[in-house]
């Protein structure tokens, strides 16, 4: 897959062509540049979509925004004091920046796109944890 490209986001892609997350984070960042350019700030930030931890292509305080993806270590990133925002699906073990969001994790390629099902329709309509009470 090559690297999706954006009108109005400068978007760096540090991953590989096999990565499961493509449509989750293209479509995350779809989204993202309809509200950051509806509020001016479109061309403001860089953002960087990487896997790696220790090292980013750009580091900008002002202007750099990561999307750590795959970072099941749960570690801080070596350049979380050098960016404007990390977004990242784990929350690190030791206590976490102010730079550093944490964001839930998508769907990968493998998992198949359902239709919503009613839940009169739905054989189970209760969650199947047990609720004290």
């Amino acid at each position: 897959m090559a690297d999706p490209s954006f009108e109005n986001l400068n978007v760096i892609w540090e991953m590989p062509e096999n990565w499961c997350e493509w449509d989750h984070v293209q479509g995350t960042l779809t989204r993202l540049e309809h509200y950051l350019f509806n509020l001016g700030f479109a061309d403001r930030f860089v953002f960087i979509v990487t896997s790696l931890a220790d090292d980013i292509a750009l580091a900008h305080n002002e202007r750099t925004v990561v999307y750590q993806v795959s970072d099941e270590g749960h570690e801080i990133p070596a350049y979380a004091e050098d960016v404007f925002m990390a977004f990242k699906n784990y929350r690190p073990f030791e206590p976490t920046p102010d730079t550093i969001r944490i964001v839930p994790l998508g769907c990968n390629k493998d998992v198949p796109a359902l239709p919503v099902q009613l839940i009169r329709d739905r054989s189970i309509d209760r969650s199947l944890l047990h609720w004290p009470g």
